[in-house]
């Protein structure tokens, strides 16, 4: 199995099922977050390496719209061809439960990861703006 199945694998045994949208509509939604967090954490550093000031909400909104964008363009790339998530579901059926525990335990601890990456990168943004405003 190659990494991306892998990962998809990941965020698709931690959703539960729901009425209102489906497990794949739900594990994009996933992907997609942890996308944007890494590309919010390659924006934050640029802007601070290139000292680019966000102080006016429509500098922070920009920055923002960017990343989502960027972050969906990516899901797409990688999860749009059809009936793909498909083939990835069946081919997860054959995991065991533990090794479909040991999926969603390394999914959870990704997410978090991933997240204190992204809060590491805007303090390092911070304080690169502060070496330069000296």
């Amino acid at each position: 199995m190659s990494i991306l199945e892998k990962t998809y694998l990941m965020y698709y045994f931690l959703v539960k099922k729901d009425k209102n949208s489906t497990k794949q509509s739900r594990t994009l939604v996933i992907i997609e977050t942890v996308i944007n967090m890494l590309t919010a954490s390659m924006y934050f550093y640029i802007v601070g390496f290139l000292n680019i000031r966000l102080n006016t909400v429509l500098k922070a909104l920009l920055f923002g719209a960017l990343s989502m964008l960027t972050a969906h363009i990516i899901t797409q790339f990688l999860y749009s061809k059809n009936g793909r998530d498909s083939a990835i579901i069946i081919k997860g059926k054959g995991y065991s439960k533990s090794d479909r525990r040991v999926l969603m335990m390394i999914g959870i601890l990704s997410f978090f990861v991933i997240f204190t990456f992204m809060f590491f990168s805007a303090t390092m943004m911070s304080y690169l703006w502060s070496l330069n405003s000296n």
